[in-house]
């Protein structure tokens, strides 16, 4: 089991990570309008949100890979 941690979404404030990987499976974690470029939470319409939460799970999948693939 591996445990997924990227500095380009919201860091765990618990005993979690952001994904795990498990016998080639991915397990992540909820994730939060949070930019981490700016380091606010986003406000405002839905659209905007949800943008930001697929912005942080991009960048969980591509940490996710990189691990996989040993780079």
């Amino acid at each position: 089991m591996k445990r997924i941690q990227t500095n380009n979404a919201l860091k765990p404030n618990g005993h979690y990570s952001q994904a795990v990987m498990h016998q080639g499976f991915l397990f992540v974690s909820g994730i939060l309008p949070f930019d981490c470029r700016t380091g606010q939470f986003v406000e405002g319409e839905i659209g905007i949100q949800m943008r930001t939460v697929f912005e942080n799970l991009d960048s969980i999948l591509a940490a996710a890979f990189r691990v996989e693939c040993g780079t």
